[in-house]
């Protein structure tokens, strides 16, 4: 019964990973860099309401907003599957993405505002070491120092 369940769980653990990443780098190096900033503010104070908000709810509520009001999203089910390489999965097809997207943003709130959090503490706490201290000194670009890009 768990591996006939497995491909779809999967796809939500894939697409969440790819919200998690895709928000929470950028978000978070973007607060480490310029923390003083006005986004890095709202960026900050919605990872703490994000913190906050239990995962059950921000699904009740994105269901209600855009399955119930708006109507542009389906409450249920899993959409068509395609077949890559043997493996069923919604990201074939565009129906299954279209089904993928609330329980992933869904999946996605668990983590990203932690991820956004840890990534800016942890790029503070790098800016501040000697290395990247001797880096400004000797002269390299911000955006070599921030990004590491040779």
């Amino acid at each position: 019964m768990i591996l006939a369940k497995l491909p779809a769980t999967l796809d939500l653990v894939f697409g969440a990973t790819i919200i998690i990443i895709g928000f929470s780098v950028p978000l978070g190096v973007y607060a480490a860099i310029k923390p003083r900033s006005w986004f890095s503010k709202v960026v900050m104070g919605l990872s703490t309401v994000g913190i906050s908000i239990p995962v059950f709810l921000t699904a009740i509520g994105l269901i209600y907003l855009f399955s119930i009001e708006l109507g542009w999203m389906p409450s249920y089910g899993r959409g068509e599957v395609g077949h890559i390489f043997g493996w069923d999965t919604a990201f074939a097809t565009a129906d299954g993405l279209v089904h993928l997207v609330l329980p992933c943003i869904t999946l996605a709130s668990i983590m990203l505002p932690l991820f956004i959090r840890l990534i800016r503490s942890e790029m503070m706490e790098v800016l501040q070491s000697e290395y990247v201290k001797f880096a400004r000194a000797k002269g390299l670009s911000p955006t070599r120092i921030y990004f590491c890009m040779p």
